[in-house]
C-alpha cells in the first residue's frame, strides 16, 4: 500500500486524508480508497504530515474528501483538528469522517474503543466550512496506547483488524452509493460517550497533551540512530548531543506511539516514576495557599465557583512546571545511574511494542529531517 495511489482519472475522485501513529488509520484509509476505486471513483489516501490544510483543493459537489484519525484523548488528535480548522471552503464537496479507535482483545472477547466527540466536532467543523458531510462512523483497530498497556501479538491484532475491515467496507459502500451514513447503533453509542466525555476531551486538547509528551525518554538501548526523528509524523523529535546524539521530544508530540512501537531497539520509553511525580507536584500547585485566595476574590467578583478560577490560574504554572520537567528529564536521562533508575520503574521496558501488522517502517518515514 502507498499514498496517492489512483487507478483512474474517473470523476468524481476521493482524497482520503489520514493521520497515523503505528498503521492503523493508514489502514482504513486505505481500505476506504480501494472500495471507492471499485465503485468506480478515482481515489488516492495521503498523509497529513507535512502537509498545508491550505493546499487541499476542494473540487465541488462532484468529488469527495475524507479524513481518517486515530482517537486521542476521545477527541481529534490536535494535528488533526488544526488541519481541519485550516482547510479552504469546502463549495459543497462531499465528505465524510472516520475514527480509529482502541479496539481490544481478551480472549474470547473483543471489547470496543470509544471516540467521543471526535467524528461529530470533525463533521461539525466540515459542515460549517461548507462541506456536504455525508456520514461519520468509528472503527475498533488494535489499541497501541504502549504508554499504558503491552501492544498486541500478531494473531490477536490480526484478528481485531479482520472485524475492522468488513465493517469499514460497509460504511465505505454505503457512501460511493449515494446513501447517508449517519444512523446507526455505533454513532448512537459514540454520540452517548461524546456527550459524557467531552469535558475530558477538552482538558486533554488543553493541557492532557502537553504532559503526556513530557514524559518520554530514550532508555539505555538506544543507539542514536534518528529513526525515531526522521519517523515522527509531527516533527516532535530531535536528535541532540554530542558525539552520541540522543532524542528529545517537544510538545508538538502527538503520542502517537510511533516512536514506542517502531523503535528497532526498543529504546523508546515512557516514565511511570516521573508521571507521577510531576503529576503530584502539579496538583499540588492547587493547594498553595496564595492560590486559594486569589481564587476566591476572584470568584467572587466574577460570580463563578472558586473551583473553576483556580483551574483556569492553575493553566500556566502548569506549563511552565512541564516545560521546566521536560528539561530536567533530558538532563537527566543522559545520566546512566538516573537513566537506568528511571528504566526499571517504567513498564514500558518490558511491554511488547505494536504496530499494523502490515506496516513497515519504510512506510512511516514521512518527512526527512537532518539529525
Amino acid at each position: 500500500m502507498s499514498d496517492h495511489t489512483s487507478n483512474s482519472p474517473i470523476i468524481p475522485d476521493l482524497a482520503v486524508y489520514y493521520f497515523t501513529g503505528t498503521g492503523n488509520s493508514r489502514r482504513v484509509a486505505a481500505w476506504i480508497a480501494e472500495r471507492a476505486q471499485a465503485a468506480g471513483i478515482g481515489a488516492r489516501t495521503e498523509t497529513i504530515a507535512g502537509k498545508r490544510a491550505a493546499d487541499v483543493s476542494p473540487g465541488g459537489p462532484g468529488t469527495w474528501v475524507g479524513f481518517v484519525t486515530p482517537t486521542h484523548g476521545f477527541t481529534l488528535p490536535w494535528i488533526m483538528l488544526r488541519f481541519l480548522l485550516r482547510l479552504p471552503a469546502g463549495r459543497g464537496t462531499q465528505a465524510f469522517a472516520a475514527a480509529t479507535r482502541a479496539g481490544m482483545k481478551i480472549d474470547p472477547v473483543f471489547t470496543p474503543g470509544v471516540s467521543g466527540t471526535l467524528t461529530w466536532l470533525a463533521s461539525a467543523i466540515l459542515a460549517f466550512k461548507g462541506y456536504r458531510v455525508r456520514g461519520v462512523a468509528s472503527f475498533d483497530m488494535p489499541s497501541n496506547w504502549m504508554a499504558v498497556h503491552p501492544g498486541f501479538g500478531e494473531i490477536a491484532a490480526r484478528a481485531i483488524i479482520a472485524r475492522a475491515e468488513p465493517r469499514v467496507e460497509a460504511f465505505a459502500d454505503t457512501l460511493f452509493a449515494g446513501k447517508r451514513a449517519w444512523l446507526s447503533w455505533w454513532n448512537a453509542y459514540e454520540l452517548f460517550w461524546a456527550l459524557v466525555l467531552w469535558p475530558v476531551s477538552i482538558l486533554y486538547v488543553i493541557v492532557g497533551r502537553f504532559f503526556l509528551a513530557s514524559i518520554n525518554y530514550a532508555g539505555p538501548s538506544c543507539t542514536g540512530c534518528g529513526l525515531c526523528s526522521r519517523m515522527c509524523p509531527t516533527g516532535a523529535i530531535t536528535m541532540r548531543g554530542g558525539e552520541k546524539k540522543r532524542p528529545v521530544w517537544s510538545f508538538s508530540c502527538e503520542s502517537c506511539m510511533r516512536c514506542l512501537g517502531m523503535c528497532p531497539e526498543n529504546a523508546v520509553q515512557v516514565s511511570y516514576l516521573w508521571a507521577f511525580g510531576l503529576w503530584y507536584g502539579l496538583v499540588s500547585l492547587m493547594a498553595i495557599p496564595v492560590f486559594v485566595r486569589v481564587s476566591e476574590v476572584i470568584a467572587k467578583k466574577l460570580a463563578i465557583p472558586a473551583t473553576v478560577v483556580t483551574h483556569l490560574l492553575w493553566l500556566v504554572p502548569y506549563l511552565i512546571v512541564l516545560w521546566m520537567s521536560h528539561l530536567l528529564l533530558v538532563r537527566i536521562s543522559r545520566m546512566p545511574v538516573f537513566r537506568h533508575i528511571i528504566l526499571f520503574s517504567s513498564p514500558t521496558a518490558v511491554y511488547r511494542r505494536y504496530h499494523e501488522p502490515d506496516t513497515r517502517r519504510a512506510d512511516l518515514i514521512e518527512r526527512e529531517r537532518p539529525e
